[in-house]
């Protein structure tokens, strides 16, 4: 009987690996995709910052310094986004390294229990 729960936890802790780490691949994705938003950010603030050092009317000037904020404010929102998926995707590799430390902890406790002759 006590086989057979550690087994069963050993399988629960499994899946909660391979959630984890399947997780963290999505987050991967995610995170590559946001750093790709914020390289095109950052070209597009170059790009800007190229057109206001160029000689302007005013009203344009002012037009693309609202542009310019705006997408240093887009890199600003993408970057934090990075970093809460790059804090996410840690803690779940913890939980998954967690989890199959219960997994082998598990194994170890089902043979220790055969051992004594349970």
């Amino acid at each position: 009987d006590r086989l057979e729960q550690a087994r069963q936890a050993a399988a629960v802790a499994h899946n909660a690996s391979v959630q984890a780490y399947d997780k963290i691949a999505e987050l991967e994705q995610q995170l590559e995709a946001s750093e790709q938003r914020v390289r095109v950010m950052e070209e597009r603030g170059d790009a800007l910052e190229a057109q206001l050092t160029q000689p302007v009317v005013a009203g344009s000037a002012t037009a693309a310094e609202a542009r310019a904020r705006e997408a240093e404010g887009a890199v600003a929102a993408a970057v934090q986004r990075a970093t809460a998926a790059e804090a996410w995707a840690e803690g779940a590799e913890q939980r998954a390294r967690e989890a199959e430390g219960a997994v082998i902890g598990g194994r170890e406790e089902g043979g220790n229990s055969r051992g004594k002759g349970g």
